[in-house]
C-alpha cells in the first residue's frame, strides 16, 4: 500500500513566548515590474506589419527574505522564476525593471552587492583539469582580500568549506571534462557552490541546483545548502524544476510563479493547507509540488483547455493577493501566533528567532535591531567598501597566470595535438624544399615557402587557441558577474601563459625548417625572420583573443574566424598581385597581417639573392636578383628597416646614430646635455607657474558661481570655464618664461665650440639682451600666445577625464583616484593636445631658432621675420608635412615629464588638502 505524500504542516503552540523585536530583512523586493522589448507581426489594413511592444515578465512582485531562510521558487517553464532569481541577484540583461530592492534594509548598490551575495548557476563552469581542492582554492585566492585575509586564514576557510560541502573524499580528484573522468555530478555540483560559498556570502542564489542530479544527489545538495543557512545564518534562494515532496519539505519559504505573478508566497509548512482553503485540496496520494505546477500551468492542447487554465490561474493570483492584503492588516503578534513552525527550526533557536519575525506584509521592508547572528554580514560588509574589486592588479594577474598555467599544462590532448603537429609539419614542410638552391626553381620554391610558413602562424595558431578561449570565457563571465577581478588582469594573464603554447611549436617549425630548406644562411637575415615570424605569431593569437571576445559560441567562432583569415590569405600578396587588385578591394591588403608578414620576410630573404637560370629549363620566369622578385610581386611599398646594402639602412635610426656620434665626437658627452639648465629653469618656471595661475583662476570662478547662484558646493566647473582658465593661465606663463625657452632653444641648436655659442643660461640671457634687446627675448612669443590653447586643451580634456572618473569611482565607494589613473589621463591629454596644436609648435620653435649669422649654426641661413612669414615659408618650402615634422618624437618626449608632473602634483596637492594621510605613500 502506498504512503501518503505531505508535507510538515505542524504549528507550534500558542502565546508560548512574546513575539521577538523586528529585525532587519535580509533581502526585500517591492513592486518589482520587468519588461523586455519585442517585435509583433499584427494585420493592420489587411497587411502585415511589425510593430514594437513590450511583453511583462515579472508583474508586481514583492516579497523577503530573513537571515537563515531558505526559499525555493517553483513554476512551469515560462513562469519567470529564472528572471526573478536573476533580478533579485543583480544579473539581468537588458530590458526594463521598476520598483525596489532592499538589501539589510538599505538601497542595493549593485557594485557592493555582488560582492556580498553568491550566484550557483544551472552550468557548472569549471576548469575540467583542475582538482576539486585547487578549484576551491583559487577561488579563495581570487575573492577573499588579501589585505584582509592572511594566507592560513584562507587556507582554514577552503578548508572549512571542504568539510561543510562533504567533499573531503575527492579533494584531490579533478573535476573532469570530455576526454578525462573526474568527479560525478552531485560532486560537480557541491564544488560549484564551494565556489561561491568561500567569501561566506549573506545570500546565495542557485538557478536549477538539482537539474540532470538523481534524486539521492538531489537531495544530498539541498540537504547540505540548508545545513549551511542554518548554520552561517545566511540566506539562499534557488529555483527547481519538479521537486519530490521530501526535497520540498526541505525549505522555509515556497514562492510559486506563473506567468510572472505571484499564486503563492510563505511557509512550506503552511502550503497545502492554503490550496486547501481557497478551494484546491491536493490529493492525498500526490506530490504537492506537482500538483501546485499542474494548477499554475497553462495548457495550450485546446482552446477550451486554455481557457480553462487562464481561470484556474487568475483565480489564484486573485486570492493571493487578497490574501496578501489581509496579512497587510494582521498586527504582528498575530502573523507571529499564525507561523507554522517546522521541524528544522528548533534545531537552531538563534535561526528560529530569525524566522519569528520574518513572516510578514511585503510592505514591511525596513527593520530595526540586528540580531547576533548578522555580525558576519557586517563584517563582510566592511571588507569590500574600499574596492570594486577585492584585490589588487598585480594579485588578480598572479592567480590568475598561475590557475590557468596549471590548466593548460595538464591538458594532455592539447599538448600533444601540439607537439605531433609541429613534428609532422617539420618533417613534411622540411623534405619538400630540402636544401633549395638559386636556379629558377628554387624562386617559386622560395616564394610557396615562405607564404606557406605564414600561413602556418595563422590556423593552426587561431582554431586550437579559440577553442580553449570560448571554452574559459563561460567561466570569465561567471566570475566577473560577482566581480571577483578585473577583465584587464583575466585577458593580460591568458595572454601572457598562452604566449608560449603558440610560439615555442611555431618557433621550433620554423627554425628546423628554416636550416632545413637552406634559406640565407645569415645571423641578420635569422633574426629578422625570427622577429617577423613571433610578430605573425603575435597578431594571429590577438585574432583569436578578438573573436573569442565577439562571439559566445565555438560555432560562430568557426565560421567568423577562418572567413577573416582566409581573407588575409588571399590579400597577403602572394595570391593575388597586391598592385593589380581593384581600386575597389586594394585597401583591404593594409588590413591584411599576412600582407605586412610576407612584404617582410620576402625581402628578407630575396634581397642579396642572386640567381643562376640554366637555358632550356622549363622551370617558369626566372629573375636575375632577388629585388627583382620583390618588385614583381609589389612587396616593398614599405621597408623592414634590415638590409645588407648600406644605402638602405634606416633613415630614421641612421639619422639618431650619425647625430648622436656627430655631438659626441665635436662635444664629448657633455654635447648630449647642452642646454639642460635653460630647460630646467624653463620647465620648472613654466609648469609652477601655470599651476598657481591656473589653480587661483579656478578658485576665483568657483567662488563667483557659488556667490551667483546662492548656494555653497555647486561649484563645479564647465569644459568652457576649464579651456578659459587654462588659456589665461598658460598667457601669463607664457610671457614670463618665454626668454628661457628661447635661451634653451638656440643651445640645443649649436654647439659649445660655435663661434659665439652660449655657454649657459645667464650668458644666453645677457648676450641675447645686448645684441637684439628684448625682442630678442620674446622672439616666438606671439605663436607662443597662440599656442596657449596646448595647455589650455590639455587641462580642459585632463579635468574632464578626471571628473568623469570621480564619479565612477565615487559610485564604486572609493574618495580618491590611483596614480595609475592620474598617469593615464594626463598621457592621453597630453598626446590630444600637442596633435591638436603640433603646428604652431614647429613655428614657434623655426622663430626662437633664428640667429644672427654670428652665432654659426645650422639655422644662422634661414632666417623667418615673424609668424606669418614663417608660415608661408614653411608651406612652400616643405607643404603641410613640414608643420608635423618631429611630432611622434616630441609627444613621446614629452610622456614621461607629464606624467611624473601629473602625478607627483595631485598626490602632493592631495596630501597638503589633508585628503590623502601620509602613510599612504
Amino acid at each position: 500500500m502506498s504512503e501518503t505524500i505531505s508535507i510538515n504542516t505542524s504549528t507550534p503552540e500558542k502565546n508560548l513566548r512574546e513575539p521577538p523585536p523586528c529585525i532587519t530583512p535580509m533581502l526585500s523586493w517591492n513592486n518589482l515590474v520587468y519588461e523586455v522589448p519585442i517585435k509583433e507581426e499584427v494585420v493592420k489594413d489587411g497587411k502585415k506589419a511589425t510593430i514594437r511592444s513590450h511583453r511583462r515578465l515579472l508583474k508586481d512582485i514583492s516579497g523577503r527574505i530573513m537571515p537563515g531562510e531558505m526559499t525555493a521558487i517553483i513554476g512551469s517553464s515560462g513562469a519567470g522564476k529564472t528572471t526573478l532569481l536573476d533580478t533579485l541577484a543583480g544579473r539581468l540583461k537588458g530590458g526594463n525593471l521598476s520598483g525596489s530592492i532592499a538589501f539589510q534594509g538599505q538601497p542595493r548598490d549593485i557594485h557592493l552587492y555582488k560582492h556580498k551575495v553568491a550566484f550557483v548557476e544551472q552550468e557548472d563552469l569549471l576548469y575540467s583539469t583542475l582538482t576539486v581542492e585547487e578549484t576551491i582554492r583559487y577561488a579563495a585566492e581570487l575573492r577573499m582580500p588579501s589585505r584582509t585575509f592572511s594566507q592560513q586564514e584562507r587556507s582554514d576557510r577552503v578548508e572549512r568549506v571542504i568539510s561543510d560541502l562533504r567533499l573531503n573524499n575527492v579533494r584531490h580528484t579533478r573535476i573532469g571534462g570530455p576526454f578525462q573522468r573526474g568527479v560525478s555530478g552531485g560532486e560537480k555540483k557541491r564544488v560549484s557552490i564551494g565556489v561561491e560559498m568561500v567569501t561566506d556570502p549573506s545570500i546565495i542564489f542557485l538557478d536549477e541546483p538539482t537539474s540532470g542530479l538523481d534524486s539521492n544527489s538531489a537531495d544530498m545538495v539541498v540537504e547540505m545548502i540548508h545545513s549551511l543557512t542554518k548554520s552561517q545564518s545566511c540566506s539562499a534562494i534557488m529555483t527547481l524544476h519538479q521537486p519530490s515532496a521530501k526535497l520540498l519539505n526541505m525549505f522555509d519559504k515556497v514562492i510559486l510563479l506563473s506567468g510572472g505573478e505571484i499564486v503563492y508566497q510563505g511557509w512550506v509548512s503552511a502550503v497545502v493547507g492554503y490550496f486547501g482553503d481557497i478551494g484546491y485540496p491536493c490529493p492525498p496520494r500526490e506530490n504537492p509540488a506537482d500538483y501546485f505546477i499542474d494548477l499554475m500551468t497553462i495548457d495550450y492542447r485546446s482552446p477550451e483547455k486554455l481557457e480553462e487554465s487562464h481561470a484556474r490561474v487568475s483565480i489564484l493570483t486573485q486570492a493571493y493577493r487578497t490574501h496578501a492584503q489581509q496579512l497587510d492588516s494582521t498586527d504582528n503578534r498575530a502573523m507571529y501566533d499564525s507561523r507554522p513552525k517546522d521541524e528544522h527550526n528548533s534545531q537552531n533557536p538563534e535561526v528560529y528567532k530569525f524566522q519569528d519575525a520574518a513572516y510578514g506584509s511585503a510592505k514591511d521592508l525596513e527593520g530595526g535591531s540586528h540580531l547576533p547572528g548578522q555580525k558576519h554580514l557586517e563584517k563582510h560588509s566592511r571588507l569590500f567598501k574600499r574596492s570594486a574589486f577585492p584585490n589588487s592588479w598585480f594579485h588578480e594577474f598572479g592567480i590568475l597566470a598561475r590557475r590557468y598555467w596549471v590548466s593548460q599544462m595538464r591538458n594532455v590532448v592539447y599538448l600533444a595535438g601540439l607537439g605531433g603537429q609541429t613534428l609532422i609539419m617539420f618533417l613534411l614542410i622540411g623534405f619538400t624544399y630540402f636544401q633549395m638552391g638559386t636556379d629558377g626553381a628554387s624562386i617559386q620554391n622560395r616564394i610557396g615557402l615562405l607564404y606557406f610558413l605564414l600561413m602556418y602562424t595563422t590556423f593552426p595558431i587561431v582554431m586550437p587557441l579559440l577553442q580553449v578561449l570560448i571554452e574559459n570565457r563561460a567561466i570569465m563571465l561567471r566570475e566577473r558577474a560577482s566581480g571577483v577581478y578585473r577583465v584587464s588582469s583575466y585577458y593580460l594573464s591568458t595572454l601572457i601563459v598562452q604566449l608560449p603554447f603558440a610560439f615555442i611549436p611555431g618557433l621550433l617549425l620554423a627554425t628546423g625548417v628554416y636550416f632545413l630548406t637552406h634559406l640565407q644562411y645569415s645571423a641578420a637575415k635569422y633574426f629578422t625572420f625570427f622577429a617577423i615570424t613571433i610578430s605573425m605569431q603575435l597578431a594571429s593569437v590577438g585574432l583569436a583573443f578578438m573573436v573569442s571576445a565577439a562571439v559566445e559560441t565555438f560555432d560562430i567562432a568557426t565560421i567568423i574566424a577562418p572567413t577573416l583569415m582566409v581573407l588575409f590569405i588571399l590579400y597577403g600578396g602572394n595570391l593575388a598581385n597586391a598592385g593589380t587588385v581593384t581600386p575597389v578591394l586594394r585597401w583591404i591588403k593594409w588590413v591584411s597581417y599576412m600582407y605586412y608578414g610576407y612584404s617582410g620576410i620576402a625581402q628578407n630573404e630575396f634581397r642579396g639573392l642572386t640567381f643562376h637560370c640554366k637555358s632550356g629549363t622549363t622551370s617558369g620566369i626566372c629573375f636575375a636578383n632577388g629585388e627583382e622578385v620583390v618588385r614583381s610581386y609589389n612587396l616593398e611599398p614599405f621597408s623592414i628597416g634590415v638590409f645588407d646594402s648600406a644605402s638602405k639602412k634606416s633613415e630614421i635610426t641612421g639619422r639618431a646614430i650619425r647625430a648622436t656620434k656627430g655631438i659626441i665626437a665635436k662635444d664629448g658627452w657633455k654635447g648630449l646635455y647642452r642646454g639642460l639648465s635653460p630647460n630646467l629653469a624653463g620647465n620648472t618656471a613654466s609648469w609652477g607657474l601655470y599651476f598657481a595661475w591656473y589653480g587661483w583662476i579656478k578658485d576665483r570662478m568657483a567662488k563667483d558661481h557659488e556667490l551667483a547662484v546662492g548656494k555653497a558646493g555647486s561649484s563645479t566647473l564647465s569644459p568652457a570655464q576649464h579651456l578659459f582658465a587654462g588659456a589665461v593661465a598658460g598667457a601669463l606663463t607664457q610671457c614670463i618664461a618665454n626668454p628661457l625657452w628661447v635661451v634653451k632653444v638656440r643651445m640645443c641648436t649649436t654647439s659649445a665650440n660655435d663661434p659665439g655659442a652660449y655657454t649657459g643660461l645667464i650668458d644666453g640671457l645677457k648676450r641675447i639682451y645686448i645684441s637684439e634687446g628684448v625682442p630678442g627675448l620674446y622672439r616666438g612669443l606671439v605663436p607662443g600666445l597662440i599656442g596657449v590653447s596646448h595647455g589650455a586643451i590639455q587641462f580642459t580634456v585632463y579635468e574632464e577625464m578626471k571628473k568623469w572618473r570621480a564619479n565612477s569611482r565615487a559610485s564604486q565607494g572609493k574618495s580618491r583616484l590611483t596614480t595609475t589613473e592620474y598617469t593615464m589621463m594626463s598621457l592621453v591629454s597630453k598626446t590630444f593636445a600637442a596633435v591638436v596644436t603640433y603646428p604652431y609648435q614647429v613655428i614657434r620653435a623655426r622663430l626662437q631658432q633664428t640667429l644672427q649669422t654670428s652665432v654659426g649654426n645650422a639655422g644662422a641661413g634661414r632666417s623667418y621675420n615673424g609668424t606669418l612669414d614663417a608660415l608661408v615659408k614653411i608651406y612652400r618650402s616643405e607643404g603641410l608635412t613640414g608643420f608635423h615634422k618631429g611630432m611622434g618624437p616630441n609627444v613621446v618626449r614629452m610622456w614621461p615629464g607629464t606624467a611624473i608632473t601629473f602625478a607627483v602634483y595631485e598626490n602632493v596637492a592631495s596630501y597638503l588638502r589633508g585628503q590623502t594621510p601620509l602613510a599612504h605613500f
